[in-house]
């Protein structure tokens, strides 16, 4: 993942591109017949289950990239951007940020923050959406990644393909809205990323230095919604309509862009 990010370069890689570009930078296309052994299931397959496997290569290592973005601190293996090895960069970020206007509308506090301290604060709450995996990406669809998963095994060597004893981590969807806990499942619970005002994500959004002022429970909703309706128009998040009376979010993945984090570029 590291060498794909580095060989994309200060533009970075963007979603289209995660699966293809990691591949290429393991060397594990089909048209690269000392590689062959070391990842296909069958190293004398003909052209075209050769293209069909790289594609289903590139497909698991793209939802591999994914999760690997997620929350959270793994001693055993720590993901790239806790290591500060990759980050991202959103796009179209700036110009919101920008645009005192529209953010006086929403809060006037926020206007009078530096462009910066706003774009920090706009990209807390999208790296809080992307930590917790509420991405509109298929590569996180549990319908999609059944298919991916399966065909993986039939063409890749393991650990390249998606074993079948592994659950596959899927898509969230943030709410600042939620139904309580005591009214949800462990497994609901486990696709709901919570940003309500008491939440995680609330108390590091809901403060003074980030937001120019500590909102109540009412306004804190009035404003987060305001400014994720605000991303939706610049097409940074998508609207999820669970129910009548429960919408959430979910981060566009086309807004993401992954870059050489700031490890890299200190040392460089």
């Amino acid at each position: 993942i590291l060498r794909a990010v580095l060989d994309a370069g200060d533009d970075g890689m963007t979603e289209d591109e995660f699966g293809l570009r990691i591949v290429k930078a393991l060397g594990f296309t089909a048209g690269n017949k000392e590689a062959r052994i070391h990842w296909l299931l069958d190293p004398e397959a003909g052209a075209v289950v050769r293209e069909d496997a790289q594609r289903s290569l590139a497909k698991v290592l793209g939802h591999r990239l994914w999760t690997d973005l997620r929350r959270g601190w793994r001693y055993t293996n720590p993901s790239l951007s806790v290591l500060k090895l990759i980050d991202v960069a959103f796009i179209g970020l700036d110009e919101v940020a920008e645009d005192s206007e529209r953010l006086a509308a929403i809060l006037p506090d926020i206007a009078t923050l530096g462009i910066s301290q706003r774009k920090e604060m706009l990209k807390t709450i999208l790296g809080a959406m992307l930590d917790g995996l509420a991405v509109g990406t298929e590569a996180l669809d549990l319908t999609v990644l059944d298919s991916v998963a399966q065909k993986s095994r039939n063409l890749l060597r393991t650990p390249w393909s998606i074993d079948a004893k592994e659950t596959p981590r899927s898509r969230t969807t943030l709410f600042l809205q939620a139904p309580g806990k005591d009214r949800v499942g462990l497994r609901e619970e486990q696709t709901m990323v919570r940003a309500g005002h008491n939440s995680r994500i609330g108390r590091l959004i809901n403060r003074r230095s980030v937001i120019g002022t500590k909102l109540g429970k009412d306004d804190y909703l009035t404003v987060l919604t305001s400014l994720m309706e605000l991303l939706a128009r610049e097409g940074l998040v998508s609207r999820v309509d669970v129910d009548a009376e429960l919408q959430g979010w979910r981060l566009s993945p086309s807004a993401v862009r992954i870059i050489p984090g700031e490890a890299i570029r200190v040392g460089t």
